[in-house]
């Protein structure tokens, strides 16, 4: 990645979302609901709510080390060895999500589109143009997202049309299985917005660093 390119707090922003919305649109609400059943979307708000502690802490700690990503200041807190093993382990659970992000992409192409295309095509695709967009820096990491992000976005206004058939009584009863199933499903969603933590790498490139909170 380029050091020198510089993003707005703006891209950042646009960047972040597609990076939570991607698993949440494709697998979580299916493996939440098997925790919560008619009480999802209140997992859905205290997940929310609860995102916000990973986006406190990467700006805070941001405003004591302004000019270093987390692999870098994570070593001035816990110590070189111990910092270094932590942020190793940090790399390589990005490596592992990646993974299983193009491996569900890739099974909704080849369950969607292209039938008979062998999955491992898509997944190398889905790497390749990864790689490319990477080595072009984070200013192309922005401006691409700023470019895919609506186009993203957009189609699932055609879900507004759904709101003829909707049927607010399934919402009901309340807390009919009790907390524990929603607590559940709670963590099950926050494992997805936690990556907010993410625009630690990010924030030491912004031009206007002191809106990277808002």
């Amino acid at each position: 990645m380029l050091e020198k390119g510089k993003i707005s707090a703006f891209q950042l922003g646009i960047m972040m979302y597609p990076n939570v919305s991607a698993t949440a649109f494709l697998s979580l609400p299916t493996i939440t609901a098997q925790y919560t059943k008619n009480d999802l979307w209140m997992s859905y708000i205290l997940a929310a709510l609860m995102g916000l502690i990973p986006i406190y802490l990467a700006t805070r700690l941001h405003e004591l080390f302004p000019k270093m990503t987390f692999i870098q200041y994570i070593e001035h807190i816990i110590g070189k060895i111990p910092g270094k093993i932590l942020g190793m382990v940090y790399v390589l659970y990005f490596v592992h999500v990646g993974g299983v992000a193009s491996r569900q992409y890739a099974e909704f192409v080849t369950g969607s589109f292209l039938f008979k295309t062998p999955i491992l095509l898509i997944i190398s695709s889905i790497i390749l143009l990864s790689a490319f967009a990477v080595r072009g820096g984070v200013e192309l990491l922005a401006r691409s997202a700023v470019i895919v992000t609506p186009l993203f976005i957009l189609p699932l206004f055609f879900l507004l049309l759904l709101i003829p058939d909707l049927d607010v009584k399934n919402m009901f009863p309340i807390f009919s299985h009790g907390i524990t199933p929603i607590v559940k499903g709670t963590f099950q969603v926050y494992a997805a917005v936690s990556d907010m933590f993410m625009m630690a790498f990010f924030l030491p490139y912004l031009m206007d660093s002191e809106k990277g909170r808002k």
